[in-house]
């Protein structure tokens, strides 16, 4: 099946917890793997940030793709990253830190990763990112900030790939002086590999790697009532 897929960023704001009986309305809504999933997570914070990406991806593929909800399967390609079942040109990618939980759609492989600015050891982008990075980070006015700008897009870049961390941070190198952003690997600038960064708060990082320049121009904002409004017009 074929959806129709455009370029979108989505971002819910965790401005609550869920009471008990929108929990238990909610959990109907996904796979009993997935509930096994999010019942071994430790933090009451880890369960609803995993619980609404699930739900926040299954409503864009009820509106996108005409699925019902019990018709939605998930799978994952060759480099283990999660991917809709039975689709073509639907790719996806969540990420969720602090108080945001955000997803991103397009026709071709995307990845998104956010993070909640904390003081960071820098030393860590000595071993982990490229010299040139380093370097940046060390003469940045900020140099905090500057390391999350460098962290989130090499996560978002890496997610992309579907690589995950079996692709070293300090194995390619992040160009900030192209626009949009690019990624060299061994010298050479990498075709069809666009990052962009979006501006969520001051406490949190966004960006997002995606395989043409139409990147989303800007986020779309959902809260949990959004979320919890759509699934109590559905059965199961």
């Amino acid at each position: 099946m074929n959806c129709s897929v455009e370029p979108e960023l989505i971002a819910v704001r965790l401005d609550r917890k869920l009471n008990s009986k929108e929990l238990k309305s909610l959990l109907r809504f996904i796979s009993p793997e997935k509930k096994k999933v999010i019942g071994n997570y430790y933090r009451e914070e880890d369960r609803l940030r995993s619980l609404v990406a699930d739900l926040l991806i299954r409503m864009v593929v009820m509106q996108r793709c005409g699925f019902e909800n019990h018709e939605i399967g998930f799978g994952q390609s060759a480099n283990g990253k999660p991917i809709l079942a039975g689709t073509e040109g639907f790719h996806f990618n969540a990420s969720h830190a602090g108080d945001w939980v955000v997803c991103a759609f397009d026709i071709a492989e995307i990845g998104v990763d956010v993070e909640r600015v904390k003081t960071a050891n820098l030393s860590i982008s000595r071993s982990f990112f490229t010299e040139e990075e380093h370097n940046d980070i060390c003469n940045a006015p900020d140099s905090n900030d500057r390391f999350f700008d460098y962290w989130t897009l090499k996560e978002s870049f890496i997610k992309h790939s579907g690589k995950g961390l079996t692709q070293a941070l300090n194995s390619f190198t992040i160009l900030f002086s192209e626009n949009p952003i690019r990624v060299a690997l061994e010298g050479k600038l990498l075709e069809n590999v666009f990052l962009k960064q979006y501006s969520l708060d001051e406490a949190h990082k966004l960006s997002v790697c995606a395989s043409s320049r139409s990147l989303p121009e800007t986020i779309s904002y959902k809260s949990l009532e959004d979320i919890s409004a759509f699934f109590s017009t559905i059965s199961r």
